[in-house]
């Protein structure tokens, strides 16, 4: 029986410096592990680009590679987005994930002129592009208009299905004791 490798990162959503998260992710990514354990540790905000990087690097990520994303910490609007972009997710037992708005433009309002996706300048700040964008891929894991203002703690987002089971039935709490999870020491 071949012995499948399990690599297990910590990410903080504290670091400032958005080139060290994707270098980590990256690299936990890349460790050649057929499954890894990604924690997320620190107050849960992120810049809503960081957000959309992170996602793109998870939906980048190898065929064939699970990875289970695990939380820490309470999750708001954008910081959950890269801990759902996970095929398995956990989050601590009192934690929540709260979208606190919705973008002021709808998702599929019209743009710019002549061509689909561009936007005017005027029209719109970087930050609330950015944050409609987010919540457009979060609409793709749970309808953003029904949870917008509200706090989903653990047993609701178990009913959304985006949770794994309980952690006595969750075959991946295992790997948070598991002696064969190797830490992937992260460059600074």
């Amino acid at each position: 029986m071949i012995k499948k490798s399990v690599c297990r990162a910590r990410l903080s959503l504290t670091e400032a410096n958005p080139a060290t998260l994707l270098e980590q992710l990256q690299q936990v990514l890349e460790s050649g592990a057929s499954r890894v354990v990604i924690e997320w540790v620190g107050p849960g905000l992120l810049l809503h680009d960081t957000a959309l990087m992170l996602h793109d690097v998870f939906m980048q990520r190898q065929p064939g590679l699970h990875v289970h994303s695990h939380s820490h910490s309470c999750l708001v609007d954008g910081a959950i987005l890269p801990w759902l972009a996970a095929d398995s997710r956990s989050l601590r037992t009192d934690g929540w994930i709260e979208l606190t708005h919705l973008p002021e433009r709808p998702f599929s309002a019209p743009l710019g002129r002549g061509f689909p996706d561009a936007i005017l300048l005027a029209d719109e700040p970087p930050a609330e592009t950015d944050f409609r964008l987010v919540c457009r891929h979060l609409n793709a894991y749970l309808l953003v208009a029904e949870i917008v203002g509200q706090r989903l703690f653990p047993g609701a987002l178990r009913e959304w299905g985006l949770l794994s089971g309980t952690s006595t039935e969750d075959p991946l709490a295992a790997l948070f004791l598991a002696p064969a999870v190797r830490e992937i020491p992260l460059s600074r």
